[in-house]
């Protein structure tokens, strides 16, 4: 019986992985036309992506030490709602006319969204291996 509740956590946290992740891409299909309509140079897109990636990598070294003073629950949560908080960003973008500005908070979300999405996956990474050790 406890073997069954361990596995609906794992599946839940593998789902909740899985939608998070997707959120990464979910801007990909509509983004370049709206920044190109803003006036954004197509070669600030590329930055703006790979924002997101690179401060994933910078911040997930310091969400694991962050593991060893705050439960791992409440930093699924935090990265959940830095998630929301840049969606939500990304959706009041579109009241923005400058370029420059526009590129600036677009890429300002993405970190956000890296944060998040750095806090999430490490927790999760880190309670599913602490089920199997």
């Amino acid at each position: 019986m406890i073997r069954f509740e361990i596995d609906k956590v794992i599946a839940l946290l593998a789902c909740l992985n899985f939608l998070t992740n997707s959120v990464y891409s979910s801007i990909a299909p509509f983004f370049p036309q709206e920044a190109l309509q803003k006036g954004v140079s197509t070669e600030l897109f590329g930055f703006i992506f790979a924002v997101y990636s690179f401060t994933k990598t910078l911040t997930s070294p310091f969400i694991g030490k962050l593991m060893n003073s705050y439960p791992r629950k409440s930093i699924i949560m935090s990265g959940l709602f830095l998630e929301s908080i840049a969606i939500t960003g990304f959706g009041f973008l579109d009241l923005i006319d400058d370029p420059y500005v526009f590129a600036i908070l677009a890429s300002f979300c993405r970190m956000i969204e890296g944060i998040g999405n750095a806090a999430i996956s490490t927790a999760i990474y880190a309670l599913v291996t602490s089920h199997y050790k």
